[in-house]
């Protein structure tokens, strides 16, 4: 039974494939936010490049099976996670607190969570060799099924009749509920 912390040069293990995929996306979907947070805040841009930065550091580290890999990834997902906390409640500084459900938010929030939780069993050497295949199928299933669930299920209603439209007053524009006759 191999450790998924130490490098072999034959084959990764599961678990390290999952973790350097899981931070790498995690890292990839705050490189994509980056630009819409430099025009929030600069400080928030930089913070969302120093995210990805450290994201693909840790899943180099892990990939060539360094537990400081491990570590950084941990830090960089839960200062993360804080962050998004903090952001959504009380507010960063100067700036109002915004929505925790935005649907790119909660989808790299499941995916930094997923990392987390495959740390604590690299770090307690609590995950089994025997039990890997049950980590696969709940990796596939967070990131195939709940993610995009949760993310189609929290995306605003586009109920905005805008007159200025081409769809408007051709029955293209999506109905307002409302007294029918």
């Amino acid at each position: 039974m191999s450790d998924p912390v130490n490098h072999n040069p034959l084959r990764w293990s599961t678990v390290t494939l999952v973790g350097v995929g899981s931070i790498l996306i995690a890292g990839l979907i705050h490189l994509i936010l980056t630009p819409e947070h430099f025009e929030e805040a600069t400080y928030l841009g930089l913070l969302f490049i120093a995210n990805f930065a450290g994201a693909a550091v840790a899943a180099f580290g892990i990939f060539r099976g360094q537990r400081w890999g491990w570590v950084l990834g941990a830090l960089v997902a839960g200062g993360a996670y804080v962050l998004y906390i903090v952001s959504g409640t009380v507010g960063l500084p100067g700036m109002e607190p915004e929505s925790l459900l935005e649907p790119i938010g909660v989808a790299a929030k499941a995916v930094e969570a997923l990392f987390l939780v495959l740390c604590a069993f690299v770090f307690t050497g609590a995950l089994r060799a025997t039990r890997r295949w049950a980590l696969v199928i709940g990796t596939a299933a967070l990131l195939l099924i709940v993610v995009p669930g949760l993310a189609l299920a929290l995306s605003p209603p586009h109920t905005h009749e805008d007159p200025d439209s081409d769809h408007y007053g051709k029955g293209l524009a999506p109905r307002l509920a409302g007294p029918v006759g």
